[in-house]
């Protein structure tokens, strides 16, 4: 065994003369416990939250989406489309037609981005997990239907079990002169709204989905599109499937994996993410200046053990070494115990979910999200070891040269 490890485990196990030096021992380990804790509980819960949002946005976001570097609209390629669809990871490719419209219900307006799909596209988003009133629905024979967002339909205060009011759709004509013929501004189209679905605000205040053709038809946009979306049959193909879409699109046309069409969210969760473990980790770093203290009064009270280690032939390095092994052996303890209890804390959230959301089942799950995250286990052992170093080095440095200049 380690004769720097034995001794500090007898220096630490053995009862002390002075009690206040037991007391900042212990005050040591409850502080790394508690900081280690407090950090894997917290890490765990920005990695529930990733995840949530990651899923929540997946139902929204497609894995790909293709726009044009210049312009609203293109006139798709079929061959080039072709090829995109018989990539082999491809399992959806849809047409995407979106405009800015102003939108009417009884007697409220409110302006809106209608989004023209194919009829495939609910399955293609998985917006039934999304719907909060009504259904799913965007065509019936040749009747056309809208899915509204929850903002959009809480300020026109949409019905979709209201089959008698349809819902107003009014868009500028690209070849109308409102000086002429005001009359003739607009473009208008009614089409009744069959649910309302609720993501996130920013959305849920913007969308409105709509089938193609009733899109095709109000903006006088017979061919053109605004965008394709693509989803895959294996996500971890991701980049390897952009690369090959760009290269059958060329570089008249933006690809987008669905983290790059979010970048400043997933940038912002990322950064509060580091910006809380640096806050943790300095409230750590104060918690563990008790073990200097701790180490200081250590070396006071060895003080004759030093002179015989010394006598003995221990030199400056062992000594220094016995004290920096008994602030690991603090660290480590009070580290552990803090995981232990962080993993158990997330655990119970887990299968429980005791710590709720407020708003009696507004929110999209109950509970707080968590996920413990495997790399974030050696991350806080490896943040308690290095500040556990820091604060023991100076005392134990200070016994070694104490005991030489004896």
């Amino acid at each position: 065994m380690n004769l720097s490890y034995y001794i500090a485990r007898k220096y630490f196990f053995s009862k002390r003369k002075r009690n206040i030096s037991n007391v900042i021992t212990a005050i040591s380990v409850l502080g790394f416990a508690f900081g280690s804790m407090a950090l894997i509980v917290v890490l765990s819960a920005f990695n529930g939250f990733e995840v949530l949002v990651d899923s929540l946005y997946h139902s929204f976001y497609p894995d790909i989406k293709v726009t044009p570097k210049t312009g609203k609209v293109f006139l798709p390629d079929s061959s080039r489309l072709k090829q995109i669809v018989n990539l082999q990871d491809v399992l959806y490719a849809s047409e995407i037609l979106e405009e800015n419209v102003l939108l009417k219900y009884d007697r409220k307006q409110n302006i809106a981005t209608i989004k023209g799909v194919s009829a495939n596209y609910t399955k293609m988003v998985r917006m039934d997990s999304l719907i909060v009133q009504g259904e799913s629905r965007l065509q019936k024979g040749v009747f056309n239907y809208a899915i509204v967002g929850g903002g959009i339909a809480y300020k026109l205060s949409v019905n979709p079990y209201n089959h008698m009011v349809p819902l107003h759709v009014y868009v500028p004509r690209r070849d109308g002169n409102p000086l002429i013929r005001p009359d003739k501004a607009f473009s208008e189209g009614k089409i009744l709204p069959s649910g309302i679905f609720v993501l996130e605000e920013s959305i849920d205040n913007k969308y409105i989905f709509v089938p193609m053709r009733f899109a095709r038809e109000i903006l006088d946009y017979p061919n053109q599109i605004s965008s394709y979306e693509i989803n895959l049959k294996n996500e971890d193909r991701l980049f390897d499937v952009q690369k090959e879409i760009q290269q059958v699109l060329g570089s008249d046309f933006n690809v987008k994996n669905r983290y790059q069409q979010n970048e400043v969210l997933y940038r912002i969760m990322k950064s509060e993410k580091i910006a809380v473990y640096l806050i943790l980790t300095f409230i750590l770093l104060i918690a563990a200046f008790n073990v200097t203290g701790s180490l200081y009064m250590l070396v006071i009270e060895k003080e004759n053990d030093i002179r015989v280690m010394q006598a003995m032939g221990a030199d400056a390095s062992l000594i220094k070494r016995i004290f920096l092994m008994e602030g690991f052996i603090v660290t480590m303890l009070g580290s552990v115990i803090g995981i232990v209890i962080g993993v158990a804390i997330c655990y119970t959230q887990q299968k429980y979910g005791l710590v709720k959301f407020g708003g009696e089942g507004s929110m999209v799950v109950e509970a707080y999200p968590v996920k413990m995250n495997f790399w974030d286990f050696p991350v806080v052992l490896g943040t308690a070891v290095v500040i556990g170093f820091i604060t023991s080095y100076y005392p134990a440095l200070r016994a070694s040269r104490f005991s030489v200049s004896r």
